[in-house]
């Protein structure tokens, strides 16, 4: 840590809370559930509408890790909004959701259907019997992330984040958009009264929510995204970011030759203060910390020349270096870094969180004290070593509502196979690929067809298509997504996991056939292994 740098690390720094400050915790605007709103744009620039959608889906995954580890009650209770359940109540206890099991229909082994909606032990147990009855003679062994702990949280933690700011200076906070899983709704309430005693008022605050190329979230998906309180409370001061149409300015161009532009807004700022989540991302390496910037706010050309870099021409698939958890020699990762130092950001706030998205650690500080350690806490929980590698690998995609979802989970799986190996992975997505764009990538049909296409036109769904043709030919895939879109993949189709298990049996080479090196993966979207080097 360089000198002079404050950080705050939850997991292992527990500060009091000091008395709040009466008098000015009577300013309305600090108040969820106050009918007066004192946040306001900065001048002159205009927040783009969130699209209303109160039937977006989100379902509150089932406590997967088995972990009762209690939580600072208090502070977590004051982070609930009117009428809603209380934090502490999504902290602690069983909470049955999506991820639980129930016996009897969601049984695979008595109706074969898929088991999408199991709690994680409960899959391994079933889905381990249904591997011996179609290997009898296999070796069965478990990889997973975690176990996840729960951090004693203190709003103090976060000091070292509201300290970087001056009173008077207009701040932009960069937030991640509902495609991430940050705990940022746990956290703002605790942030935003250690703002106010420090005498900022609320109208210097403007919330940028970093969407990159992905979609604008609805307004039911900024609710969850925030947290109901606070959504309420400064909804007037957010600001969606959209790659595309967003008024960017050039800040400069790196060594790789990306032109740099970033949103006006953030440009324009006093202080730019970040949030985002520390996770293994399939090409950049790492998914937040600069990715906050580039391409959370950057142009759609900016993200283009970026992403490109991910690329080998020549070969036809992607380029040396870029693969998860990798910084260094990762072109991608080092475009990033280098592209968002352009924009000085004064303090971050990285998170870690656990398959469901509940909290495991909260870094703070500035963005060179607090990002190397939570890089460095997601690969002690996500990172698994796999020796010897696995004949076959039974993966699954959790939760995930569609193939874009659902592919870091294929990706994953695929590290941990031998040679001639085969992905067994269940995936429901209901909602089929996710996109049109992903799909009239698929139908290039080849990956070089793909990135002749990609080094015309960079675009993250080429990408995501691209992986999936080169590592979909030897996965079975155990979904309810119509055969023609499982067939674009070109991954082979199942109805059930038994005959998935199979189809790839057919397919294995012989030696891996009789008795072979199974691998199961209940949390494959987050689990990275890491093959033994010899």
């Amino acid at each position: 840590m360089e000198p002079g740098c404050e950080i705050g690390i939850a997991p292992v720094r527990r500060l009091a809370r000091r008395p709040a400050d009466r008098r000015a915790s009577r300013h309305p605007a600090w108040h969820p559930g106050s009918s007066e709103s004192c946040a306001r744009r900065p001048r002159g620039v205009a927040a783009p509408r969130v699209p209303e959608d109160s039937s977006a889906p989100g379902t509150r995954a089932g406590r997967a890790s088995g972990n009762d580890k209690s939580t600072n009650r208090a502070f977590l209770e004051r982070t609930r909004g009117p009428g809603k359940r209380s934090a502490s109540a999504e902290f602690s206890g069983r909470v049955r959701g999506a991820g639980q099991f129930r016996a009897g229909r969601d049984d695979p082994l008595r109706n074969n259907r898929t088991t999408i909606a199991l709690n994680t032990t409960k899959w391994t147990e079933a889905v381990g019997r249904l591997c011996r009855k179609v290997f009898p003679l296999g070796a069965v062994r478990e990889l997973r992330a975690g176990p996840f702990p729960e951090p004693e949280l203190s709003e103090d933690v976060l000091g070292p984040v509201v300290r970087a700011v001056d009173p008077g200076e207009r701040v932009v906070f960069v937030v991640s958009d509902q495609t991430r899983k940050t705990g940022v709704a746990q956290l703002l309430p605790g942030f935003l009264r250690l703002w106010r005693r420090r005498g900022l008022r609320p109208e210097q605050l403007t919330f940028l929510v970093a969407c990159g190329s992905h979609r604008a979230p609805t307004s039911a998906e900024m609710e969850r995204v925030l947290g109901p309180a606070v959504w309420h409370r400064f909804r007037g001061a957010v600001q969606i970011h959209n790659a595309f149409s967003s008024l960017c300015r050039f800040v400069g161009t790196t060594g790789r030759g990306t032109p740099v532009e970033l949103a006006e807004p953030a440009v324009q700022a006093d202080a730019v203060l970040t949030c985002g989540a520390t996770v293994f991302h399939y090409f950049a390496g790492f998914s937040g910390g600069p990715k906050s910037i580039l391409p959370g706010i950057a142009s759609a050309r900016t993200v283009a020349a970026n992403h490109r870099l991910a690329l080998d021409l020549d070969r036809g698939e992607f380029a040396l270096g870029v693969e998860p958890g990798r910084i260094v020699g990762n072109p991608v990762a080092e475009d990033i870094a280098e592209g968002a130092a352009f924009l000085p950001v004064r303090a971050t706030i990285q998170t870690v969180t656990g398959p469901d998205g509940r909290l495991a650690a909260v870094f703070a500080g500035p963005p060179k004290a607090a990002i190397p350690p939570a890089r460095a806490e997601a690969a002690r929980l996500f990172l698994r070593p796999v020796d010897p590698p696995a004949d076959l690998v039974v993966a699954s995609a959790g939760a995930a509502q569609n193939w874009v979802q659902a592919h870091k989970a294929l990706v994953n799986a695929g590290r941990a196979l031998a040679p001639g190996g085969m992905v067994v992975l269940e995936a429901a997505c209901p909602e089929g690929l996710g996109s049109d764009s992903i799909r009239r990538w698929l139908e290039k049909g080849t990956p070089q067809a793909i990135v002749r296409g990609l080094a015309e036109c960079a675009d993250i769904n080429g990408q995501t298509a691209l992986s999936t043709l080169l590592r979909g030919r030897h996965a079975v895939l155990v979904t309810r997504m119509p055969v023609g879109q499982v067939h674009l993949t070109g991954m082979e189709g199942a109805e059930d996991l038994e005959t998935g298990l199979r189809r790839a049996r057919e397919r294995l080479p012989e030696n891996g056939r009789s008795r072979p090196r199974i691998l199961l993966m209940p949390q494959a979207w987050l689990t990275v292994p890491a093959p033994v080097e010899r």
